[in-house]
């Protein structure tokens, strides 16, 4: 889920499949929260998001996720 911080109120909703992989299914999320809100805004979430494929699908989002110690770059 989305907060709008200052109000506290939900803005975007998006449920996943509890048998999909969040790695899957963050980039996707992201993109359609993006395209709905039409708001500059960061997506922040977990080590989940940071794959090649959604890196490339959000190559115009701004984000902030850690980085997995599967990356060789962050051990």
């Amino acid at each position: 889920y989305v907060q709008e911080m200052e109000t506290y109120q939900y803005i975007f909703l998006k449920l996943a499949s509890g048998n999909q992989a969040d790695s899957s299914c963050f980039g996707k999320i992201a993109v359609e929260y993006q395209k709905q809100l039409k708001l500059n805004s960061l997506i922040v979430a977990d080590w989940s998001l940071y794959t090649e494929s959604n890196l490339k699908m959000m190559s115009d989002l701004s984000w902030l996720s850690p980085v997995p110690l599967s990356v060789r770059s962050a051990q």
